[in-house]
């Protein structure tokens, strides 16, 4: 009797209305357009993320399911939330009422009629008629199947799902327990998942897939008269691991009691923060800070073991967490974290710690114990950087600081000619000006850190480095490629290339958020800051160059649905025109946010799309980390209180009505400032915000708190200008200089010498150096190399190349220069979905002993080597093309890795003109990520041996 009474209080409890923050959190937004989110049961930062899975690949497939689908495959305990790239969807689960195994027989149609989800609760009804619910505590994802009645009941266990499988187990232990092991690569390259599985009837049979006996299995369940619960403990260390896991955190727990517990931990998190608003923006607002506590997720057992980055088995004082998007995260989620969760703020660092002694760096994308190398820069330092400012951080700053300086050294991804130049070029790394603008800002973090730890040569040194954006800085306000020694010809600020990280020089020419005043001087003065912005914003939406589907949410050349343009709309407040900061930051809060799925303008990644407009709502953002500043935007809701990391409150709320903020009271104290310290904020009180409707005086007299304090101004290098560095009898160089300062010039390793004039005359292949001095000090160091021609052949191009790989022009051909294996430096020529075909004008007849085409393979990156090169000539009188020869290439897409190839064929026969023409691979097959789509085919140089005349 006490036991029926105790299921029944339960079920009373699973019904009881969700408190007030949890009912306005819809799991459905972003699972639609690119959000790439998921609506599965998950607890706060959980290891496992138990949701449906209804696509195997694509983009708008990252996170195993999109809204615009119609049938699931199964439910797998875990997913990626707004990633960009697929990997997770491991052990995959479904109930069947016919046996079935392939993945197109096995998945069921659905509807959106029937389907439900609320933090840590997912349910639907598939087609078979079998009634799906979800929920999961941390560590432990558990299924409750109501299988139709009179209908047989299978539930399939699929370890081949999704990523490409290495290696796997299953170990079936009695009638209601198994456990298995599932070893994978994809975006982690070596990913190692174990389960525990048990069930709460007993199966009558364990049924295998032909073939894929270790991969696949089938329970046979006898006529269930009662739902089925499963329960599925995970661990990266053992299986008996992950059985402890599922004793500590469900044991025999029913779904109800595992629900309710984790429906707890979801109160106590959103609890964090109450606002005042329409049910749309409550419904914004809450899903906004739910996604922002599902990720990172713990990685470590109940008992504190987890598998490190060394791929060893460690010992944790402290939770442990896993899924670092920190080129995302950076910007307002971590930040975020410190405001309201000091304690995670705490293990993050700690989990940095240990991660740094494994792998000897800071993560940069960490994924399952894997570095993934994704995007750029190395942030972790900015995570550091910003709680040690806040005085937040458990480490030592000694600690914190060689942790974040074995980043910076480290000689990989352009650092080692980073730290060498001070800034990058085209030659030197491929995103060369992205990476150019992101290490400096993580080099800011560093003397943040530095000046923590008492080392203020340190200090000094990356103050210095934090300047390098002042070299890719041009004349017109814009972030420019800089390609030997001067600026890239034919520039386009639109244009998406190789050169940006998924943007193009317009996101990115903003991005100097550690020294706004002196990007402001280099400029020419906040006027110029003003016009650029403003530019900015009403420019044409159309970008120019490759297709990026990252460039989302375009209010002009304002990109909101990737992260460069994050922090824009708040640099008016630099320039004391706070009132077009509040304008523009509620158009992006009103406009690229709705309570759809498709209510993200772009990926949610891991909690960044959201964490924007859970600070922008409230009325602050952290313009820059490692800075214990928040600039102030404009304040959406009426009122909200926000429980601070410290236990304080801190009460926020407006006054009358209109766009614009009038005043702003703190404690009852008129606050003039259009920003606030976090240590302002942590003591916690209320913020008063006055509104008018019309632009007012308030906050425009706070320039000088962006003043720069990055110690001695650094000096752009001095830009070259020439037409071309390959030339055939002599080339033109030359440079301007500021009018106090002098030109000195070295050529190749020759004695520096003052210039005298502004120009020299290049007559032989070899390196000209060049540094601007002032009162006896010097800009860092330009160069420039050249290449004066053997033989004088012009080169032009039929099919047109795309326009963000033609390596300079058609001369690229025949320059006698050869690119290198990274394509993305920009020195290939690339054509996609058509041949390759150029012609050569030899000035004169010759007879050409060998010819050949360099060509390059990346197949992880579609290009692959043409399967065939042919070769035509004709003499200065013939109209008809002859052929010369063939080259079969054949099939080559096999074989891994990137390198190029010289591929070539011996004539010795006589013309005046050269055509080649090189056929694609085509379509990419079905085993490639990119299936379906054309390849590209890269060129380099048309290799031309000549004999006698």
């Amino acid at each position: 009797m006490r036991s029926l009474f105790k299921i029944l209080l339960l079920v009373l409890l699973s019904l009881k209305p969700l408190k007030a923050q949890l009912q306005w959190v819809d799991p459905f937004i972003g699972t639609g357009g690119h959000g790439h989110t998921y609506p599965g049961a998950t607890a706060p930062f959980g290891m496992v993320q138990l949701s449906p899975d209804t696509r195997l690949d694509g983009w708008d497939g990252c996170s195993g399911y999109h809204y615009s689908d119609s049938a699931i495959y199964g439910f797998s305990h875990t997913h990626l939330s707004g990633t960009g790239v697929s990997d997770y969807g491991d052990v995959l689960l479904m109930p069947m009422t016919e046996l079935a195994w392939n993945a197109e027989e096995v998945k069921q149609g659905f509807s959106h009629k029937n389907e439900e989800a609320h933090p840590g609760y997912y349910s639907v009804e598939l087609q078979n008629g079998v009634e799906v619910a979800l929920t999961a505590s941390p560590r432990v994802g558990v299924h409750r199947y109501t299988f139709p009645k009179g209908t047989s009941a299978y539930v399939l266990i699929d370890l081949l799902h999704r990523d490409q499988l290495l290696s796997a187990s299953l170990e079936v232990i009695d009638e209601h327990n198994l456990n298995g092991h599932r070893h994978s690569t994809a975006w982690a390259r070596n990913q190692q998942l174990f389960f525990h599985l048990r069930t709460s009837e007993p199966w009558e049979e364990v049924l295998s897939d032909a073939g894929h006996q270790n991969h696949r299995k089938a329970l046979r369940f006898k006529r269930l008269k009662k739902p089925l619960t499963i329960w599925v403990g995970l661990s990266s260390t053992s299986a008996e691991a992950a059985l402890r896991n599922l004793e500590a955190e469900a044991g025999h727990q029913s779904f109800e009691e595992v629900q309710a517990n984790t429906r707890a931990l979801w109160e106590a998190e959103l609890g964090k923060i109450e606002i005042e608003g329409s049910e749309e923006q409550k419904r914004i607002f809450y899903t906004a800070l739910y996604h922002t506590q599902i990720v990172p997720n713990v990685f470590n057992d109940v008992d504190g073991q987890y598998r490190g980055m060394d791929q060893q088995i460690h010992q944790a004082e402290t939770d442990h967490y896993t899924v670092f998007s920190l080129w995302d995260t950076y910007r307002a989620t971590h930040p975020l974290y410190t405001l309201i969760d000091h304690q995670r703020t705490a293990d993050f660092l700690h989990t940095f710690d240990r991660m740094q002694q494994q792998t000897g760096r800071l993560p940069v994308w960490e994924l399952a114990g894997n570095e993934t190398e994704c995007m750029i820069g190395y942030h972790g330092a900015s995570v550091l950087a910003d709680a040690v400012a806040k005085n937040l951080s458990p480490l030592a700053p000694q600690r914190a600081l060689a942790m974040a300086l074995e980043s910076a050294q480290y000689g990989a991804f352009g650092m080692d000619i980073f730290r060498k130049k001070g800034f990058l070029e085209i030659e030197d790394e491929h995103e060369s000006v992205s990476k150019t603008l992101e290490y400096a800002y993580d080099d800011f973090c560093v003397a943040v850190l530095a000046d923590a730890a008492a080392e203020p040569e340190i200090a000094e040194t990356y103050r210095q480095s934090a300047q390098a954006y002042r070299h890719v800085l041009d004349a017109e306000g814009f972030m420019h490629p800089r390609s030997n020694g001067r600026w890239l010809p034919d520039f386009d600020p639109r244009q998406v290339n190789s050169h940006f990280t998924e943007a193009n020089s317009w996101q990115y020419s903003f991005y100097v958020p550690h020294d706004l005043q002196g990007y402001i001087n280099q400029l020419g003065g906040a006027a110029r800051l003003e016009a650029q912005l403003d530019a900015l914003f009403t420019a044409d939406e159309n970008t120019t160059g490759r297709q990026q589907a990252d460039i989302t949410g375009l209010i002009g050349q304002y990109a909101h649905g990737n992260e460069p343009s994050h922090h824009i709309a708040y640099l008016y407040n630099a320039i004391g025109k706070p009132h077009k900061t509040q304008e523009r930051v509620r158009q992006i809060l009103e406009e690229q946010y709705h309570d759809q799925p498709d209510g993200l303008s772009g990926n949610e990644d891991c909690g960044q799309m959201s964490a924007w407009f859970v600070w922008s709502s409230l009325g602050f953002y952290p313009l820059c980390p490692g800075d214990p500043n928040y600039v102030i935007g404009y304040p959406l809701f009426p009122g909200a209180t926000v429980q601070l990391g410290n236990g304080r409150k801190l009460l926020l709320s407006t006054r009358g009505s209109g766009n614009y903020i009038q005043s702003i009271r703190w404690n009852g104290e008129i606050w003039r400032a259009n920003f606030i310290s976090h240590q302002r904020l942590m003591e916690g009180g209320e913020m008063v915000f006055y509104l008018a409707e019309q632009p007012t005086e308030w906050g425009t007299q706070y320039e000088e708190r962006y003043n720069t304090w990055l110690g001695r101004e650094v000096s752009p290098a001095p830009v070259l200008a020439f037409d071309r560095e390959v030339f055939t009898d002599s080339l033109l160089v030359s440079w301007s200089t500021r009018s106090d300062a002098e030109a000195w010039l070295r050529w190749n390793e020759e004695e520096w010498q003052p210039a005298a004039g502004d120009h020299v005359w290049i007559k032989e292949s070899g390196t000209l150096s060049i540094v601007e001095q002032i009162n006896g000090r010097r800009s860092a160091v330009n160069q420039a190399h050249f290449h004066r021609r053997s033989q004088q052949f012009v080169a032009q191009w039929i099919n047109e190349p795309g326009a963000e790989y033609r390596a300079g022009g058609p001369e690229a051909l025949v320059d006698e220069v050869l690119g290198d294996e990274e394509w993305r430096k920009g020195r290939w020529i690339g054509v996609q979905g058509k041949p390759f075909i150029a012609e050569i004008d030899l000035l004169e007849s010759q007879t050409l002993g060998t010819v050949g085409l360099s060509c390059l393979q990346d197949v992880r990156s579609w290009i692959v080597f043409p399967t065939q090169i042919a070769f035509y000539g004709k003499l200065e009188q013939e109209e008809d093309w002859r052929l010369l020869g063939e080259l079969q290439v054949g099939d080559r897409i096999q074989e891994e890795g990137c390198f190029k190839e010289a591929f070539t064929l011996p004539l010795m026969q006589s013309c005046r003109y050269l055509r080649v023409e090189a056929t694609q691979y085509g379509t990419l097959p079905d085993w490639h990520l990119g299936a379906g789509n054309q390849s590209h085919l890269f060129v380099d140089e048309v290799l031309i041996e000549c004999g006698i005349k």
